[in-house]
């Protein structure tokens, strides 16, 4: 801007006009605070891929502890499934042989029952005595004959009562022997059950410690999956952080940009008025001293008339 005087055209003074920079100031305002915020959402981003991280590491530590305590269970599963296993086959060994001794006893009450219902024996025939031709004789072999048969007859009720005593002996054995059948059916019951659900813990322990494995390697997985995400996510942090310390530095630079024209715009504005007023106070003296040459020249040309 050019300051001129009105009487001679003279250039009194010249002040140099300032391009406004509210607008851009303006601008960079909004760009920092849209900086601001996306460094924030990245840093928020930033703190939760490290969180799932973390997580996924206590998920190995959780699973490396359940690997051990399984490993714990399913060794003394394995232990703890020797002794049914013996009870099993030491009950099942004891109720063969059981009926091993129960089909002999049977066998040998079936043969007593058979020699016990079979007639006496007759006795082995002897040799025809001669005819009694007296009768002392006679009467000497009616004896005989009667002795005989009464021996007959004891050693007939001897052998009844020997079979009758073996045959309950027979039978007695049997029904023992079949109430220990039973008994040890039971017995070979409960050891096969007890071994049953001792071999099916075994199995679960086993499983389950197999599937702590599992889970170990699953976690080292997803940690690794997770770790890969920090690196990306940490650089997206970075660059948008460096962008808002850009974006703030200019703002603050296009703001001392403003201060310094704002001082200067009043610099002018001073210089400006000093012009005015230099103006003012030259166009006063130049009125002046025109006055001044009219009232001489007045006077000169009254003088002369």
């Amino acid at each position: 801007m050019k300051l001129w005087n009105a009487e001679n055209n003279q250039l009194i003074t010249e002040i140099a006009a300032e391009r406004p920079v509210t607008g851009t100031v303006n601008r960079l305002r909004v760009a920092v605070d849209l900086a601001k915020r996306r460094a924030l959402n990245a840093k928020a981003d930033l703190a939760q891929v490290i969180k799932d991280r973390d997580a996924e590491r206590e998920a190995i530590y959780a699973a490396v502890l359940e690997v051990a305590k399984t490993d714990v269970e399913a060794k003394k599963k394995t232990e703890a499934v020797t002794q049914p296993r013996a009870d099993r086959t030491k009950a099942q060994e004891t109720l063969a042989k059981l009926k091993v001794e129960l089909a002999a006893a049977e066998d040998a009450k079936k043969k007593l029952a058979e020699a016990a219902a079979a007639p006496p024996a007759e006795p082995a025939p002897v040799a025809a005595a001669p005819a009694p031709t007296t009768e002392e004789e006679k009467k000497k072999a009616e004896e005989e004959a009667k002795k005989a048969e009464e021996a007959k007859k004891k050693g007939a009720e001897a052998k009844k009562k020997a079979d009758d005593e073996a045959l309950k002996k027979a039978e007695a054995s049997v029904v023992d022997l079949t109430n220990k059948v039973k008994a040890a059916e039971t017995e070979a019951t409960k050891a096969e059950a007890a071994a049953m659900k001792a071999d099916t813990e075994k199995t679960t322990a086993e499983q389950a410690h197999a599937a702590a494995k599992v889970t170990v390697t699953r976690a080292q997985e997803s940690t690794q999956k997770a770790e890969q995400k920090i690196p990306p996510v940490r650089v997206e942090y970075e660059t948008l952080k460096l962008a808002e310390k850009t974006a703030v530095d200019e703002l603050a630079m296009a703001e001392r940009v403003v201060e310094v024209r704002g001082k200067r715009i009043k610099d002018l504005e001073s210089r400006r008025s000093s012009a005015e007023k230099l103006v003012r106070e030259t166009a006063a003296q130049l009125k002046a001293t025109a006055a001044a040459e009219k009232k001489e020249a007045d006077a000169a040309a009254a003088q002369a008339a």
